[in-house]
């Protein structure tokens, strides 16, 4: 699969191709641990996140941001 930085940016890619962004979009990131991620490897994600958009797509304004452990599915390993 890569690091952590090539699958959110391969996430993005595929989820971002039918946003427009010519124009400022506003958007709430919800990362959600599935029970198995440590801190440590959750908040790397957040942060791989919130690099890629800040550098790949300025006009895209990330206005919220929630991450945590919302919905688990009996300590799988990933993410949603």
């Amino acid at each position: 699969l890569g690091t952590c930085g090539e699958l959110v940016e391969s996430l993005f890619e595929n989820y971002l191709l039918n946003i427009n962004t010519s124009r400022n979009e506003e958007i709430c990131l919800m990362i959600n641990n599935l029970g198995g991620l440590s801190n440590l490897e959750l908040y790397s994600l957040v942060n791989d996140c919130c690099k890629w958009l800040f550098r790949s797509r300025p006009n895209i304004l990330l206005k919220r941001l929630y991450c945590g452990t919302l919905m688990t599915s009996l300590n799988m390993n990933g993410f949603s």
